[in-house]
């Protein structure tokens, strides 16, 4: 069958660039599954630069799944999305696909997507795919003394006996245990890796832009989101798909990024279970398979010609990931030597995970000054980042008090005037207050910090530091307040400046209908290309009357409430009058300065807001706070924010909870009422 062939008689519907939400299959039954894997699918063969990237051998494994019987393309999905691993085939039930899956599990077979059992040679998988009565019965076999361990335990004990143990005709007891297993076990199954590895490159075209560094399955998840949308449990805002260029230039680059998406996981993986080795050998030969391209000038230049939200999709700019990876490896380890050469590696290039350097600065400079003992070269380092551009914010503040705490150090005596030379990044300190409240006893180091309810909360029981705060300023007259860090000012931001997030005409930041947000939001990009549409909103926002701000805040509330975009928090406010009366206390003056300012630095300023805001709607008053339980200390982007709001004239504070006894309470708040 030729390609042509292949193509004209394929299933799938042929999809456009345009893909609209409307065009998800809206059924109820065991079929979501394959019609959103083959919405997936039809979308990623409908575009010609995603279709481009597949060969031959691509297209001939979606022309066999294709062709199989639709309970077979349906178990396979459902298979597809069940973790990899063998599967026994007695334990898979899907009713809805069939009352008996045998012909479909055998159809897979033949048609290349399932393997069998007489593939499965691993001793240790074959054990641990046994029910526990099954591998009791196998370790009493063996004449092991203690059945009754864990099972994962058992498994070891067997594998173990069966490495030093023969049989009585000295057979390898290894072989007469695995035959003994595989027959207890009977028929299993596991995905074919090739056609896996294919269908999940599909998924991996279709969902480019949704995928981290942890996502090995790169693709899976989409499916979900597929599912949730055609469930209409989650509802998408309404933008135009606009693409006009490629994040990946040809197949080799989508053959890269795949393995380093395996890659990157593995690393994971292995630091996640603190099994540093191993972590270290894959990042080693992550460096041996791919730094060629890294430094390769036709790949870096076509990189660079990519918008920079673009080129966030990029391998070099996930394998960048994967080098910063590499030092939290040679930092566990306690190689910083290393990790302070693969830190300058990282900064000597302008071209990948920009917004990434303020960290990388920061962690060379801690290393060059804590563990090599090397204050005056630190001191050099911290200069330079602070002249770095892309250095925003809370790295900023953070090098430059690394700087004041080098010089004033007794043991630097002679760097104490080399201070001048380091650009100053100061902030005011804020006012703050104490309340005071019984601490509930912790189970565990890890158990959130609880307190009990004060006496003049309405329920009893316990609640946490910033529920707390809010009970006490309550009492202080504040009859409004949410405790909602910065998705407080996002949420009231995305209601006045919803439609200039969604708008038109800027191409490249809209690829899926699946997306929260613009690809550019958290990019300097995102305000330069609104630019004459923001400030134009700012201005007016200045001047808008409180009838004018709730009008705008109500209509767009009624508009949108429910769809899912990354900057709003519907749940955070009770009712849209919630809203409402919130930025009528703040006034669209104060407002315009700061949504200026989220909206020109999203990526770092989204944190670091005070957690309270709280409000009388009566008076007009308003307050942001900082809450900080015992032992806790601000942040460099909260010490920032408390800055900034104080130097526009906002009411801002730092409230401090402290723990105290029952009666020790009892004599606090004795004081506080007669005061």
């Amino acid at each position: 069958m030729t390609k042509s062939e292949k193509e004209s008689t394929s299933v799938f519907p042929t999809i456009t660039d345009e893909v609209s939400i409307d065009e998800l299959p809206h059924n109820t039954s065991e079929s979501f599954y394959l019609d959103n894997f083959t919405f997936a699918l039809s979308s990623v063969l409908g575009n010609a630069e995603d279709k481009a990237l597949l060969n031959d051998e691509d297209l001939e494994v979606i022309n066999t799944f294709d062709h199989l019987s639709e309970a077979g393309r349906k178990l396979y999905v459902r298979l597809f999305q069940r973790k990899y691993r063998w599967l026994p085939m007695s334990k898979l039930k899907y009713p809805g696909i069939a009352a008996d899956l045998s012909f479909a599990l055998q159809e897979l077979l033949s048609a290349g997507f399932l393997i069998g059992e007489q593939n499965l040679h691993d001793l240790t998988v074959v054990l641990g795919l046994l029910p526990a009565p099954d591998l009791r019965i196998l370790a009493k076999d063996v004449r092991l003394a203690d059945t009754g361990q864990p099972k994962s335990r058992l498994v070891e004990c067997i594998v173990q006996h069966c490495s030093t143990q023969r049989s009585v005709f000295g057979r390898s007891m290894h072989s007469v245990v695995f035959k003994k297993a595989k027959r207890l076990l009977g028929s299993c199954c596991l995905l074919k890796e090739e056609p896996r590895v294919t269908l999940l490159r599909m998924l991996l075209l279709f969902s480019l832009t949704d995928i981290t560094l942890e996502d090995e399955d790169a693709g899976l998840k989409v499916l979900f989101s597929l599912l949730m949308a055609n469930m209409q449990k989650i509802v998408y805002p309404s933008y135009t798909i606009s693409r006009s260029v490629k994040a990946l230039r040809d197949r080799d680059s989508l053959i890269r990024l795949q393995k380093l998406l395996f890659s990157a996981a593995e690393l994971m993986g292995h630091l996640q279970r603190h099994e540093f080795e191993p972590a270290l050998q894959d990042y080693l030969m992550a460096k041996r398979e791919f730094d060629n391209y890294y430094k390769d000038e036709d790949v870096v230049r076509y990189d660079e010609s990519l918008p920079v939200w673009v080129r966030e999709f990029t391998p070099n700019s996930l394998y960048t990931k994967l080098l910063y990876l590499g030092v939290e490896v040679l930092q566990k380890m306690r190689n910083y030597a290393a990790a302070v050469i693969q830190l300058e590696e990282l900064l000597g290039q302008t071209a990948y995970c920009i917004t990434s350097r303020g960290r990388w600065w920061e962690r060379l400079s801690l290393n060059i000054d804590q563990h090599l003992k090397q204050p005056a070269k630190a001191l050099c380092v911290i200069t330079s980042g602070l002249l770095d551009p892309h250095v925003r914010t809370g790295h900023k503040l953070g090098l430059y008090l690394r700087a004041v705490k080098i010089c004033s150090s007794p043991k630097n005596k002679s760097l104490k005037n080399r201070l001048e030379d380091v650009p100053a990044v100061l902030c005011q300190e804020p006012p703050s207050r104490v309340f005071h409240g019984k601490l509930f006893p912790k189970s565990t180091t890890a158990a959130k910090t609880s307190f009990y309810a004060p006496d003049f909360a309405e329920n009893e029981g316990l609640c946490g530091v910033e529920d707390l705060a809010l009970m006490h300023y309550e009492q202080l007259g504040y009859t409004d307040g949410v405790h909602g860090e910065g998705a407080t000012m996002t949420t009231v931001l995305s209601l006045i400046f919803w439609d200039i997030v969604f708008m038109d005409g800027i191409m490249d930041t809209f690829w899926s209908p699946f997306q929260s947000q613009p690809l550019d939001l958290r990019w300097d990009n995102f305000y330069l290309n609104r630019k004459k549409e923001i400030d134009r909103r700012l201005e007016e926002l200045s001047n808008w009357s409180d009838e004018v701000l709730c009008e705008k805040v109500e209509n767009c509330w009624t508009a949108h409430v429910g769809e899912t975009c990354v900057l709003t928090s519907w749940d955070l406010f009770k009712s849209v009058d919630h809203v409402k009366s919130l930025v009528t206390c703040i006034g669209g003056s104060v407002l315009a300065k700061i949504l200026e300012k989220i909206l020109k630095d999203h990526r770092h300023c989204r944190g670091g807001m005070p957690d309270l805001m709280v409000w009388n709607r009566k008076d007009k008053t308003f307050k942001f706070a900082e809450v900080k339980g015992p032992g806790d200390r601000l942040s460099h982007k909260q010490m920032l924010w408390l800055d900034f709001l104080l130097s526009v004239g906002v009411d801002a504070e730092v409230c401090h909870v402290q723990a105290v006894g029952a009666r020790q309470l009892k004599r606090v708040n004795s004081s506080d009422t007669k005061t």
